[in-house]
């Protein structure tokens, strides 16, 4: 702590700022989330083109207040692990959301209160200015009729002792300060009357000194007859008369000529100069007074900076709650189960920025349910633009959000906490370190496999897809075992490679994007099915994109060319099988009378599956018990 404070004197430059609280950092205390899965995630800014409105953050923020938003911002990038801490924020929301006439009333206080925190930051380094002490002063003065709508349940209650009203502060303040003072010091006319006396009688000379100046100017006229005649003022020559060219002759002889311009002529006399003096010499003794008290006003309220950050914080929290309780009113939103396992059941979750953007009529739900014991591993497949990216999100963002304290988009929620939050989505190179996209792929799944754990959420939209077919299938399902049986993680596993889908092991399930096939065109029905997608559908994907039909039929010509190529090649290899089998076949007469008996019980067992009721799963599993048969 003494090395963090020498280093802060050290960078101050001699003006030290004030510390409201100094809290060490609990190890654990946060969802860790990388660069890469906040990224992905697009929660501060859209991972394209770097867009801050189309992010989470832009989409749920509700704030009236500039602290409010930070600590917004601060929670969604932080998301708790405490499962105290996260329903005791949960409670003032539910709070609000049930009495939307107190949410509305605290709002409307809070709309109007300015960012405490860098007023504080002003005036803790001598840089605030009068009409930052107007602003802070019309602030404190909401805080008494704000503190009335707290109700008394356990954020508010707490909120109540948190919040200093600063009545002392707001006294010294509305005694000194002008309704509108001016933005610089120098410009005077800071206090009210009555503050000083000193500061009154400067005033009162110069404002005399103005009524005199407008005297002499209509005694001026009477006297040489010039009816346009005017005292005037600048820096450089101070007081003035200003006479028309065309009547500068009419001027009297105790005139004195100061200047001469295109279309006017100026003079001076003995009498302007000596009541210039004195207007000029108390304006400058008037400012310089003012600057002296708003140096004492400046150093006396320094000193209360760290209850007025007190304040700012409580502030802050408030303004955050109410935020999210208009969130949960404006998107029907749902007070999520927090629990301390190894589950995560979402019934019918939207993802809330999509949703927001296309509307939540046109949003499609989908429902994810994952645990630690059967069902760790869910391969995920399906075309591509058919919204396994958006569900992959949309689990990473209902997660974090329920751990941030949120209500979320779902109709149920039940979320076991998480330690961290990895994701792997899409494919992009990083040229500044020298890295293919297949590397940054890479990188990102080594850091997930080495740093992930049994509490973590991990979401992997396509691992090995940047290299040839075999190494890039060998590590998707290297990956996908490691995280299923090693670390046993929640995990999501979105992949074109049909094959891992063919040996599910304990603990692992399939989900597939639904996809309906009509006249070589596919229709995206964006619903998550519990069954396997055998087909990636990159040609008619093609089609949508709008390659030419004559590029995409010759792109089919060929896949016709490559699949017929390897049957053929399976079908040499069986030929080749069989002519070596041919050969043991009298030594195996035996055998071959059992498989006899096994044909003619898988036939059995075949007969009785009704194809027009059966799931791909179990086919699947049926496969599996003849396979075992055998």
């Amino acid at each position: 702590l003494n090395t963090i404070i020498s280093y802060v004197d050290e960078v101050s430059f001699g003006v030290k700022p004030v510390f409201a609280s100094i809290e060490k950092e609990v190890s654990n205390s946060s969802v860790v989330i990388d660069s890469a899965t906040r990224r992905n995630l697009e929660i501060t800014e859209a991972r394209i083109d770097g867009d801050r409105r189309n992010s989470l953050f832009a989409k749920i923020d509700h704030t009236k207040t500039a602290m409010g938003s930070r600590l917004l911002k601060q929670s969604i990038l932080n998301p708790s692990t405490d499962i105290n801490k996260i329903n005791y924020r949960l409670d003032a929301v539910e709070e609000l959301v049930d009495n939307k006439t107190k949410l509305e009333n605290i709002f409307k206080y809070l709309v109007e209160v300015r960012d405490l925190d860098r007023l504080c930051s002003r005036i803790s380094t001598h840089r605030a200015n009068p009409k930052d002490f107007k602003m802070l002063l019309d602030s404190i003065q909401l805080l008494p009729e704000l503190s009335k709508e707290f109700g008394k349940r356990a954020f508010f209650s707490d909120l109540n002792l948190e919040l200093d009203l600063l009545p002392d502060v707001f006294q010294t303040l509305d005694q000194s300060l002008v309704e509108q003072p001016p933005l610089k010091i120098h410009d005077g006319g800071i206090f009210k009357k009555g503050f000083n006396s000193e500061i009154d009688r400067l005033k009162e000379l110069r404002q005399n000194g103005r009524n005199w100046l407008a005297q002499l100017e209509q005694t001026e006229r009477d006297k040489t007859g010039i009816s346009s005649i005017k005292v005037k003022y600048n820096s450089v020559f101070g007081y003035f008369f200003e006479i028309p060219k065309g009547q500068a002759s009419k001027a009297p002889d105790y005139f004195e000529r100061k200047q001469t311009l295109t279309n006017v002529e100026r003079f001076a006399t003995d009498e302007l100069k000596q009541r210039e003096l004195e207007i000029l010499s108390a304006k400058g003794k008037q400012i310089e007074l003012e600057k002296e008290e708003f140096a004492s006003l400046r150093k006396n309220i320094a000193q209360e900076v760290y209850r007025i950050q007190r304040t700012a914080r409580a502030l802050a929290k408030l303004d955050l709650v109410c935020s999210l309780a208009r969130l949960a009113i404006k998107r029907n939103y749902i007070r999520p189960e927090i629990f301390d396992n190894d589950e995560t059941l979402i019934v019918s979750g939207r993802h809330p920025v999509v949703e927001e953007v296309i509307g939540e009529h046109n949003f499609l739900p989908n429902d994810v349910n994952l645990n630690t014991d059967k069902r760790r591993l869910a391969i995920l497949t399906g075309p591509n633009m058919g919204g396994k990216s958006t569900y992959l999100r949309q689990i990473g963002l209902i997660q974090l959000l329920a751990q941030s304290g949120s209500f979320v988009p779902a109709e149920k929620a039940q979320i076991g906490i998480v330690d961290r939050i990895f994701t792997r989505i899409g494919a992009a190179d990083d040229l500044s370190r020298g890295d293919s996209t297949f590397m940054v792929e890479m990188r990102e799944a080594s850091v997930i496999v080495r740093k992930a754990s049994k509490k973590s959420l991990v979401l992997i939209d396509e691992v090995g897809r940047g290299t040839a077919t075999n190494d890039g299938l060998a590590l998707a399902s290297a990956i996908s075992n490691w995280l299923l049986e090693k670390i046993q993680c929640r995990t999501v596993f979105a992949t074109h490679f049909h094959q891992l889908t063919s040996d599910i092991k304990p603990g692992a399930f399939c989900l597939a994007v639904g996809v309906l096939e009509k006249s070589n065109e596919i229709v995206f029905t964006h619903r998550i099915n519990e069954e396997v997608c055998v087909k990636s559908f990159g040609l008619e994907v093609a089609r949508l994109a709008g390659l030419p039909e004559e590029l995409v039929l010759n792109a089919k010509k060929l896949m016709d060319t490559l699949e017929n190529r390897s049957s053929n090649t399976q079908e040499s290899n069986i030929k080749e099988s069989n002519t070596k089998k041919s050969s043991d076949c009298e030594n195996k007469a035996k055998e071959l009378s059992s498989e006899v008996l096994i044909e003619s019980k898988l036939k059995k067992q075949i007969l009785e599956i009704n194809t027009n009721e059966i799931t791909p799963m179990q086919a699947l599993i049926h496969l599996n018990e003849m396979k075992e048969s055998i």
